[in-house]
């Protein structure tokens, strides 16, 4: 399954009804082109799992690029990886609000991981029970 992992910071301005209406959309665009994955955010910082077709995956990443609502985006993972992370799911959000959730997700963004960054934010979005 081709998987790819960016980050990015919201442009200031950025709300919470933003984000749900960026997920809303997100959720059906990608069921349209059976991406799953996963958005990841604590204004302003954003981290995304997108899985799919690779071409299906690399034109959304195009598009993810070209969109004016964030900025400096930057390709953390981009490979095949054997499973499908989230299956149920168009595009799953975990909002990232306690603060110890807070500090893995800012270590995983400034690049601080443990050996596998799929692992660290999987266990991100199963310690959040808002989804």
């Amino acid at each position: 399954m081709y998987t790819l992992i960016y980050k990015s910071q919201f442009c200031s301005g950025i709300s919470l009804i933003d984000v749900d209406n960026i997920h809303m959309i997100s959720q059906a665009k990608n069921r349209e082109y059976q991406i799953t994955g996963c958005l990841y955010f604590t204004i302003p910082y954003v981290i995304q799992i997108l899985q799919g077709k690779q071409e299906c995956v690399m034109r959304l990443y195009n598009n993810i690029n070209k969109d004016r609502r964030h900025h400096s985006v930057s390709l953390l993972m981009s490979e095949d990886y054997p499973t499908q992370l989230f299956p149920r799911w168009s595009m799953r959000k975990v909002r990232i609000h306690n603060e110890e959730t807070y500090l893995r997700f800012i270590h995983i963004f400034e690049g601080r991981f443990t050996s596998n960054l799929i692992s660290d934010l999987v266990a991100i979005s199963f310690d959040n029970p808002n989804w």
